[in-house]
């Protein structure tokens, strides 16, 4: 079990490497404890002073367009396939319930 003092210490950035780390380890366990040390307004509040490296943040947003673009792409293609499904089913069943016939008999003339 970690100490409440320890956990504070941490959030003040003030821990050695290894308790960096073996809180590091417990919070990720034990993602709870983390909502009794830190407020709603903290939370609001929060900003990073970090920046992302100019390729992994490249990447990340490349792999969030590619992820966005296959949905609509899907979508699309769902569409397409509906829409072309229920015409055929439209003109079948046209078909089927006798539309496309033509009822004019042709008459033979050389019949008496």
């Amino acid at each position: 079990m970690v100490s409440a003092q320890l956990i504070e210490k941490f959030f003040r950035n003030e821990c050695t490497s290894d308790e960096r780390e073996l809180l590091w380890t417990y919070l990720k366990d034990h993602p709870e404890v983390v909502n009794d040390f830190l407020s709603e307004e903290m939370w609001e509040e929060f900003q990073t002073s970090q920046m992302l490296d100019q390729e992994i943040s490249e990447r990340i947003h490349a792999n969030v367009h590619q992820r966005l673009f296959h949905r609509r792409r899907m979508v699309r293609r769902i569409v397409k396939a509906g829409v072309a499904a229920s015409l055929i089913l439209c003109f079948g069943l046209a078909w089927m319930s006798g539309w496309f016939k033509n009822d004019q008999f042709v008459k033979d003339s050389a019949a008496p």
